[in-house]
């Protein structure tokens, strides 16, 4: 404490010295030359060599010498703090950049930002729209008193600029005049400089910076735009793509739905009449002699059931995935084959929950599904236990039953229970899928989805559709 507290006041002593230099230098001058004239008595002795050489050199030379070094220190203390200002500046854009999540958002944090480092009259951010090919005003800010009025600034905004001429916009600027400075100061009281944002030499967005006459960006302050601009870039084409994917999503969910709809009003319906007619002739075949003939009506009866069940299944996933995260649609799902089975279904989940890619969300609950089903079918169960875990880099979802359990040498190899089907799903999502049992031990499965590699192969697969889409209008 007593170290840090005597470096602190060397350092305020330090910048008092750096304040008056030039003063102290003054002071450092006339005591030389104070002390040198009682020395030397120049008016008793006359003015000689020594005397004017120590005057020279130690009134003179030294003090001036060292009120340059100062001056030099000074100047280079104070562009060391301009350089840690502007660090701080940007670190702190990016962080807020990397935290919007709109166009809006990242409107209000460049408008924010060119406020507090740019003596600015007014400021406009655009969006660029690839479908129109055309630049959208998102926000603006401009000062309300004197010759800066909103109405004047709008005025000249009516002026054609070079960042939002498309056939000018891939010239790789960073801060360029809107237009002519000759024609600007005939025609208005505002300079007015456009940044134009390109993400691989292509136009995402822009912004138009206005100054009121004898205002200008100084160099650090184009330094500064310079250095931010890719970042800057770089953010508005990930908001467009998270806005892309969201209207992809939004189109995907309306299909899906109306595919569930199609399907119950037609598939459905047949589907609960063919059991409705299999039920009256089971109940017509009671009569003696017809076992045989009933058995078989019963079986198909079953079959019709199972293949009614089935496709509500199918039908609330269709409904329920595109809305909920995982959790929520197994833990749905889990609720709704409790109900109709004599096992319980208990599920926990730890970590954070993340948004999976369409494909991989929809197989991790096929897979569950047919895990479920077989357990209703084959393992005699009293309770299921179902473990969410969501890591920093995977999710792992584990399936424990009490069950009878099987040998799995003996099932798997004659492809049972699905394994083969649910395998091929975790394939496709580069997922791992083990199953471990033993008789009258239950079974295990665990799903181990890692992130990276689903996004990677979910984006491999629509690559090519969501390249069409982004051209078309929803």
């Amino acid at each position: 404490m007593t170290h840090t507290r005597g470096s602190l006041m060397w350092l305020s002593f330090g910048e008092w010295l750096l304040n008056r230099r030039w003063a102290i230098v003054l002071v450092a001058s006339l005591s030389v030359f104070i002390f040198e004239w009682l020395e030397y008595r120049p008016f008793l002795e006359g003015v000689n060599a020594s005397f004017f050489a120590e005057i020279t050199f130690y009134g003179v030379a030294l003090p001036l010498s060292t009120g340059i070094a100062l001056s030099w220190v000074a100047s280079t203390r104070t562009e060391l703090s301009w350089l840690n200002y502007y660090q701080n500046l940007k670190n702190n854009l990016v962080i807020q950049l990397s935290n919007a999540h709109s166009r809006h958002e990242l409107a209000a944090v460049l408008l924010g930002f060119f406020q507090v480092t740019m003596p600015l009259a007014g400021a406009t951010v655009y969006a660029y729209e690839e479908r129109s090919h055309k630049y959208k005003s998102i926000l603006n800010w401009f000062l309300k008193e004197g010759s800066n009025s909103p109405a004047s600034i709008f005025d000249y905004m009516k002026a054609d600029c070079v960042c939002l001429n498309q056939s000018e916009v891939t010239v790789p600027l960073v801060l360029q005049p809107c237009r002519d400075p000759k024609v600007v100061a005939a025609s208005s009281n505002m300079l007015c400089f456009c940044i134009p944002f390109l993400f691989s030499n292509s136009p995402v967005g822009s912004a138009r910076l206005y100054f009121a006459h004898g205002n200008a960006p100084s160099p650090e302050q184009r330094r500064l735009l310079k250095e931010i601009t890719p970042k800057i870039a770089a953010e508005f084409h990930r908001v467009q793509l998270e806005l892309m994917i969201k209207r992809r999503k939004y189109s995907l969910n309306a299909e899906q739905q109306r595919i569930a709809r199609d399907v119950h009003d037609t598939l459905g319906h047949s589907l609960a009449f063919l059991r409705l007619r299999l039920d009256h002739i089971s109940m017509e075949f009671e009569q003696p002699g017809m076992d045989k003939v009933r058995q078989e009506v019963e079986a198909l009866r079953d079959v019709a059931k199972e293949a009614y069940d089935q496709m509500r299944d199918v039908l609330t996933q269709l409904n329920s995935e595109s809305d909920s995260g995982l959790n929520e649609t197994l833990i749905s799902y889990a609720d709704k084959i409790s109900q109709r089975t004599s096992f319980e279904v208990d599920i926990q989940h730890d970590g954070q929950q993340r948004d999976l890619p369409p494909l991989v969300h929809r197989n991790i609950v096929y897979i569950f599904r047919e895990i479920l089903t077989n357990v209703e079918k084959h393992a005699q169960a009293q309770h299921v236990g179902v473990k969410l875990k969501w890591y920093d880099a995977h999710l792992e979802v584990e399936v424990n039953d009490d069950g009878v359990g099987f040998d799995p040498a003996r099932r798997i190899a004659n492809d049972h229970f699905g394994v083969k089907n649910m395998q091929d799903r975790a394939n496709e999502i580069q997922a791992r899928l083990s199953i471990s049992s033993s008789p009258n031990r239950g079974t295990h499965h665990t799903l181990r989805v890692p992130y990276e590699v689903t996004y990677e192969a979910d984006h491999r697969r629509r690559s090519l559709s969501l390249s069409q889409w982004s051209g078309k209008s929803l």
